[in-house]
This record gives structure tokens, C-alpha cells and sequence, in this order.
């Protein structure tokens, strides 16, 4: 399993240039762009807000619905994170390092 620290840019538990560490790579790219940092941010909001919904369902017996659709917020920013690393890794293993694909050659006849 490979791990990436966002503040200092380690990654951990993949060797370098493999595709679970393209993926690490990602979660760096990806954190630093403005789509990412307004996601992060995005998730955040709704872990929390879900997670204090689900108290107060708990706690006064209302209704979960807004405790779920807060819960799905969350998972919608983080698998579209993951999916965005799978595809950044896949298309950085497949290509060069800016991630370009070497064009086939043509036979010469």
C-alpha cells in the first residue's frame, strides 16, 4: 500500500515510477490545482456537516435525509479524486514525463 504526505511531497511504499506511485503523484498534482483545492475543501465541509447531521439526527429524532445527502457529497469528492489519480497515473506510466505517448512509427513500403 503506498501513501503520499500532501505538505512535504513523500510518498511512501511505491517504488518510484510505478503506477502506484504515479497515482501518489496525482494526489499531489491534483491538490495543488484549483479544481482540487476547492474539492478538498468541498469534502471537508461535508464529512463534517454530515457528521454533525448524524449527531443531531441521533440526538433529537429528526431526519437523516439531509445526513445522507451530505454523506454522499463526501464520497463524490473522494472517488472523483481517486478516479482523477488512477487516470493521471495511466496516462504518466503510458507516456513520457509529461505524459505524451510516442507516436508509432508508420512501415515504410
Amino acid at each position: 500500500m503506498s501513501y503520499v504526505n500532501l505538505e512535504n511531497k513523500k510518498i511512501v511504499g511505491a517504488s518510484e515510477g510505478s503506477l502506484a506511485w504515479w497515482h501518489e503523484k496525482g494526489h499531489i498534482i491534483y491538490n495543488q490545482s484549483e479544481k482540487g483545492i476547492k474539492n478538498s475543501y468541498r469534502m471537508s465541509f461535508s464529512f463534517y456537516l454530515a457528521l454533525t447531521l448524524i449527531i443531531l439526527t441521533i440526538a433529537s429524532n429528526i431526519s437523516p435525509i439531509f445526513s445522507v445527502v451530505f454523506i454522499f457529497g463526501f464520497w463524490w469528492y473522494f472517488i472523483y479524486e481517486e478516479i482523477w489519480c488512477w487516470n493521471y497515473a495511466h496516462k504518466m506510466k503510458g507516456g513520457d514525463k509529461n505524459g505524451r505517448m510516442e507516436k508509432t512509427r508508420k512501415r515504410q513500403r
